[in-house]
């Protein structure tokens, strides 16, 4: 199987390679632990229902190693919001990838990591749209870091 290459602005982002997937920390962390799950297989306009049974399973896989990390790390989201939408076309034309976004409750004290606290301003609501935050460089660096290092 010849691999989908993750473009060179994402490697940084990369947290996991897998047989069929990419597990990479999304940017965009406004909900802290956000990240995409990116099909290694070429192809465009890649449907959900599309997805081969090796696929599926490794992606069951891939989402319970990664939830079991959200909780080693210590940030225990409160629920877990997946997506699997495929509506970017000018950017991706539709490859397959799934959102995966943590949701917490709001608290007295929500998650703090590296001095930035991440705030679920939306929850009980649909993650979109999402306020803007701003997440410098090294924090984002730093949440790899601290989820390699609790991935299996």
């Amino acid at each position: 199987m010849q691999r989908v290459e993750i473009e060179p602005k994402y490697q940084p982002f990369v947290l996991k390679h897998y047989r069929y997937w990419t597990l990479l920390l999304n940017e965009r962390q406004r909900y802290l632990g956000r990240a995409v799950v990116w099909l290694a297989r070429s192809g465009k306009m890649q449907k959900f229902s599309d997805l081969l049974k090796c696929e599926l399973l490794e992606l069951q896989r891939i989402t319970q190693a990664y939830e079991v990390a959200l909780q080693k790390v210590g940030w225990r989201p409160d629920h877990m919001n997946y997506a699997m939408l495929g509506n970017f076309f000018h950017g991706h034309e539709g490859h397959g990838h799934l959102h995966i976004i943590p949701r917490y409750r709001p608290r007295p004290y929500p998650p703090v990591f590296m001095g930035v606290t991440f705030k679920d301003d939306r929850w009980g609501k649909n993650c979109w749209p999402e306020t803007p935050m701003n997440i410098p460089p090294e924090v984002l660096a730093g949440l790899v870091a601290a989820l390699k290092e609790k991935l299996q």
